[in-house]
């Protein structure tokens, strides 16, 4: 199992508009809007193909290509969110137009980012400086295990043909994937010569352009992140001359269909219960018998007596995930709200109050809506609860529930 300090199960990169909304369109389900500064993240959430836990998906278009807007769009990204698993997710040209045809994908094992260093004589010999990144091993491996399961790898092919529009189904065959070593530069390259002289100076082997793997890859790497990043691309030209009459006689429906082909096989990985994230949050309680913790905080019952309870929710998830946390308690099968309440970060020398007890649509249901902020750099927050004290029925039971905005939930019960 997957071992880190993450907050986001998986984050998917996309560098153009297009292609978000192709990825949108064939991940299906329902995507919520969580605009900061100048993005727009989408927060998801993908089940299991059996019985399990749900995948946590933030994803966002970066809508610019290049290295260096991959770079600076990335390293925000993963220092908000924290994701176990990064994917950038697009298309690509093709160098091998033999094996790797329209409509395939492909998982780059190693991504060779270049740039021009000098271009020399008369016939523009160009001459470049290279970088190598690697794909995670574990989510290669994890690949490589759907594409080993015949009955799966035939559900992937028969889904991507059956989604093609229909200008394409009368020539397109079932997408391949491909594990390839893939080159990723500020060109968008459609030169032969280019190609040629790319392959014979940095590695005959690379299979595939694109245009920002390099600049990903370099922030997960200076961000000193735990995340495993794979780049997952499907091939929408062949990286020559005629790459644009391409796109213009299929109006752009190759493009397409490498997005989604791409996105479908990334849905059949992140549903595997070959993939494993490590637990996130959990609810501990403890009780406390004496008013301290309660004084402390202004929480205490100005009338003599009160029976008092402290929650632990440890582990939340942080900026900028907001939370939904209802209280349920009983004096034995009877609900009853506290007289007070409140939610907050609570340390010996201050206290961040996150809220105080809203009014809740359901009846004897105390119910906090918790947003964190800058102030709050705690990813534990305390919960207090006060009731009168009942001698002959006194509180026995509370269910204390949190749920987020991915919709994942955790709970507690406590019963005396």
């Amino acid at each position: 199992m997957m071992q880190n300090d993450s907050l986001t199960d998986v984050m998917v990169v996309t560098p153009l508009d297009e292609e978000w909304r192709t990825y949108r369109k064939a991940l299906g389900g329902k995507l919520r809007e969580r605009p900061i500064s100048s993005v727009v993240y989408y927060l998801s959430t993908l089940g299991m193909s059996g019985s399990g836990p749900l995948r946590s998906v933030v994803g966002a278009s970066m809508g610019e290509m290049g290295i260096g807007a991959a770079g600076i769009f990335a390293t925000t990204a993963l220092e908000l969110w924290k994701p176990a698993v990064v994917v950038l997710l697009g298309i690509a040209g093709s160098l091998n137009r033999k094996d790797i045809r329209l409509g395939d994908v492909v998982v780059s094992t190693d991504v060779y980012g270049y740039e021009v260093s000098s271009v020399r004589g008369r016939i523009n010999r160009f001459e470049f400086r290279k970088t190598c990144d690697v794909s995670s091993p574990a989510l290669l491996a994890r690949l490589r295990a759907i594409r080993n399961d015949e009955r799966v790898y035939r559900e992937w092919q028969n889904e991507c043909l059956g989604a093609l529009e229909p200008p394409l189904r009368r020539t397109a065959r079932p997408p391949e994937m491909h594990f390839e070593i893939t080159a990723s530069g500020n060109s968008v390259v459609k030169s032969t010569t280019f190609v040629k002289t790319l392959r014979q100076q940095i590695d005959p082997r690379i299979a595939a352009v694109e245009m920002e793997g390099k600049g990903l890859f370099g922030a997960v790497a200076k961000a000193g992140s735990s995340a495993k990043a794979v780049m997952i691309r499907g091939i929408s030209d062949y990286a020559n001359g005629r790459k644009s009459s391409l796109d213009k006689a299929s109006k752009g429906a190759w493009r397409r269909a490498a997005t989604s082909n791409a996105t479908r096989l990334l849905r059949r990985l992140l549903e595997s219960e070959l993939l494993e994230f490590p637990a996130k949050a959990r609810v501990e309680m403890r009780l406390d018998d004496t008013p301290t913790v309660m004084r402390r905080h202004g929480l205490l019952l100005d009338r003599k007596g009160a029976q008092n309870f402290v929650f632990q929710l440890l582990n939340l998830p942080s900026v900028p995930i907001a939370l939904d946390v209802r209280v349920v308690a009983f004096r034995g099968t009877t609900p009853v709200k506290p007289a007070r309440s409140v939610c907050g970060v609570m340390g010996d020398d201050r206290t961040v109050l996150l809220s105080r007890c809203d009014d809740s649509d359901t009846p004897d249901v105390s119910r906090f809506s918790l947003t964190r902020n800058d102030r709050v750099d705690s990813s534990n927050v305390t919960l207090m609860l006060a009731f009168d004290r009942d001698e002959l029925n006194p509180v026995d039971r509370i269910e204390v529930t949190c749920r987020d905005e991915f919709d994942r939930q955790l709970s507690h019960r406590w019963r005396a």
